[in-house]
């Protein structure tokens, strides 16, 4: 991976999820799309999946430090 694709990914990152997901669906909703709206589209997919990863990762920790906590009040 490249610095310069790099840079984009990161670009992307700062968005909220359901702004990318709009724009994704803008591009594949298009009859006819070149090279450059392909990568854009590929770009957003990937970058969708890793957001959509993280925030599934991050609840579980959250719920299962939530159950720590429950477990430790009860114990006490």
């Amino acid at each position: 991976m490249t610095l310069r694709s790099k840079v984009r990914e990161h670009r992307l990152i700062k968005f909220p999820i359901s702004k990318l997901e709009e724009e994704l669906l803008a591009i594949k909703s298009l009859s006819k799309v070149n090279k450059d709206l392909r990568n854009r589209a590929r770009r957003l997919e990937k970058v969708i999946e890793v957001k959509k990863y993280s925030a599934k990762k991050t609840s579980e920790l959250i719920k299962k430090e939530l159950e720590k906590q429950k477990n430790v009040d009860v114990s006490e």
